[in-house]
């Protein structure tokens, strides 16, 4: 979330966050650098959706942000909200993601 004070649609409120308004930005970022090679301004849903719609909104947001890779030797690492097992079994990289123990 990128905090943002001025008036936009894409602006959103999220009150149990820190930042509470902002505007929300995916990033696909190198871990040693954390450069940003890509980056996607989320603006609510989607009215013709390119990857499958059964989807979820963590899935189609690294579909999207992966698709730009170039290079084969890249790992994905990303947060449980992003996880699903679908990803795990079609990606063409690989993946590292966190869990919870109590889940």
């Amino acid at each position: 979330m990128t905090k943002f004070k001025g008036r936009s649609s894409l602006k959103q409120y999220l009150p149990l966050k820190l930042i509470k308004r902002g505007i929300k930005v995916w990033e696909r970022c190198d871990s040693l650098t954390r450069y940003a090679y890509d980056f996607d301004i989320f603006s609510g849903k989607d009215s013709t959706p390119v990857y499958p719609i059964d989807s979820a909104l963590g899935e189609r947001v690294v579909l999207k942000l992966a698709s730009s890779i170039r290079t084969p030797d890249v790992t994905l690492v990303f947060d449980r909200f992003f996880k699903s097992v679908r990803l795990k079994n079609t990606s063409t990289f690989p993946i590292v993601e966190t869990s919870v123990s109590n889940r």
